[in-house]
């Protein structure tokens, strides 16, 4: 069996995990109950939940990266400690949402920023991305 939830979809939060009766973990509240105070709430398997959470993150959040001042990536350079440190990409310690953090490069004189999710290899895909980013703007 699966684990259940009870979600809002299009919400960015599960309310609660369920038991195996189908009420919620935390009060024991049935669907009915739940959806008293989350109007629109489901029971459903919590890693489609999931999957559905972290795929409205994504549209949310990824865009191409965006040009910034060498004065912006030093001060995220050293107003929290750096994660991933990359050949001068890094992404800040304090997640936005989630596993969602800014990243930021330095390529060559260019510096740039845009959301990208923490993970193993992330500052290394964002500094590959800059770089290409930065190549086309010499060629421009």
């Amino acid at each position: 069996m699966t684990e259940q939830c009870f979600y809002v979809p299009g919400e960015q939060n599960i309310i609660d995990t369920a038991r195996a009766d189908g009420t919620s973990t935390v009060f024991g509240h049935t669907l009915a109950q739940v959806q008293e105070r989350y109007p629109g709430a489901v029971l459903m398997d919590f890693d489609a939940a999931y999957a559905e959470i972290e795929a409205g993150m994504r549209a949310r959040y990824m865009a191409p990266p965006e040009p910034i001042t060498e004065d912006r990536y030093e001060y995220w350079l050293n107003v929290l400690p750096p994660c991933g440190w990359n050949d001068g990409a890094f992404f800040v310690s304090e997640a936005l949402e989630g596993r969602w953090h800014q990243h930021f490069a330095r390529v060559g004189d260019r510096y740039y920023t845009a959301v990208r999710e923490a993970a193993l290899g992330s500052t290394a895909a964002f500094l590959r991305e800059c770089q290409a980013m930065a190549a086309k703007e010499v060629t421009a």
